[in-house]
């Protein structure tokens, strides 16, 4: 959270927006931390190096952080992690056939919320967004301002 913190300070003081994706795999057995480990590499093979970067987020999802990205590009690019990840090879990169996954997007932007959020507050109104994919079923992707949750979800 430190380092999501510190893009936060970053997107607020440049007036870019911000975007946080948690990514949470669903496999289709038990705890396999290989498989997890597995999708964390695939996932950065498939951000923008050098400027997103992916941390383990919990014990199936990961945090996804997109500087410079509001949401609408935030969720594009869940969905288009989301049609990699259904197309892949999942085997070859160390996950079992049948994994699925479901994104939740929260941004923040500067011109809409004049006041940033905290590393706290993006990561839970990310996480309110991934339970409401979790209701639309697999790889759904479902987002939106992480100030205005109540006023601005977008089911993708």
């Amino acid at each position: 959270q430190n380092e999501l913190a510190k893009e936060i300070e970053r997107s607020r003081r440049y007036g870019h927006s911000l975007a946080v994706v948690l990514a949470e795999a669903t496999l289709p057995y038990g705890p396999a931390e290989g498989a997890v480990r597995g999708a964390g590499r695939y996932l950065l093979e498939l951000i923008r190096k050098d400027i997103d970067w992916v941390a383990r987020y919990e014990r199936h999802s990961f945090a996804i952080v997109l500087p410079e990205t509001g949401v609408r590009s935030a969720c594009s690019t869940a969905r288009r992690l989301s049609a990699k990840l259904q197309d892949a090879d999942l085997n070859k990169s160390g996950l079992p056939t049948g994994t699925r996954w479901q994104f939740g997007v929260s941004a923040f932007n500067r011109i809409i919320t004049p006041d940033a959020p905290s590393a706290d507050l993006l990561l839970i109104s990310a996480g309110e967004y991934l339970e409401s994919a979790r209701r639309n079923g697999p790889h759904a992707v479902a987002g939106g301002y992480a100030n205005l949750r109540a006023n601005v979800e977008m089911e993708m």
